[in-house]
């Protein structure tokens, strides 16, 4: 594990934020916002009064890979040339593993010839040039391709959504409630499905048994009604 704070830093002029913003959106899934070197990811920490001296340390001392994404206005804007002095300090202690070049419209800038080696970013997705950096890292750490496109394709690729957890058939009830605890009431027996069957046919073959009439008391015979004649 690097003891640096930072995996990635890129240098970058504003001219082309749109094209590292995105690469540093891919980068920051792999390895978080907090690893990437990047002015938006760290708004808070870099409003400071003496952000000139504070911000070159931070690619001289704590990147383990500088990016140095080149255009024909980097060499020309202030904040560039206070890190790209301390990126070419880290040229000029042989630390050259430690600085990646890419570049737009074939641009240089001063303190490289023209022997340097560079990325061609104008053909390239940001996600391609993210690429590049991964694999770029992992051969300066001693891997072979361990950050693979296919890899990158499922960092950046949006989640499945995940399987159903209940099937269809399920109760409602027992969805509704699936940590309920167990009844402690004693479980009454029930027959068998095929003796509730034979129980069912027999209920709905067997007529209805008539209702009795009400029975009302019968009056008692008088002795004189029964001796009329």
């Amino acid at each position: 594990m690097s003891a640096k704070r930072f995996r990635i830093a890129f240098s970058f002029a504003g001219e082309k934020r749109t094209f590292v913003a995105e690469m540093a959106d891919v980068l920051a899934e792999r390895f978080a916002e907090a690893a990437i070197l990047y002015d938006k990811f760290h708004e808070a920490e870099f409003a400071r009064r003496n952000l000139g001296i504070y911000l070159p340390e931070l690619y001289h001392q704590e990147s383990d890979l500088v990016v140095v994404v080149v255009c024909p206005d980097y060499d020309v804007k202030q904040w560039t040339g206070l890190e790209w002095t301390a990126i070419h300090d880290l040229l000029s202690r042989r630390k050259d593993d430690e600085v990646m070049l890419c570049r737009f419209d074939h641009a240089t800038v001063t303190g490289l010839y023209s022997t340097a080696g560079f990325i061609e970013l104008d053909q390239k997705t940001p996600a391609q040039a993210a690429t590049l950096i991964l694999e770029r890292l992992a051969l300066n750490e001693g891997k072979t391709r361990t950050f693979t496109p296919s890899l990158l394709f499922r960092l950046i690729a949006p989640p499945a959504p995940p399987p159903p957890t209940t099937s269809p058939a399920s109760s409602p009830s027992s969805a509704a409630r699936p940590n309920s605890p167990p009844s402690a009431r004693p479980s009454i027996p029930t027959p068998a499905l095929g003796a509730r069957s034979s129980m069912a046919r027999a209920a709905w073959a067997r007529p209805p048994s008539p209702s009795a009439p009400p029975t009302t008391a019968r009056p008692a015979s008088s002795s004189a009604s029964s001796s009329s004649p």
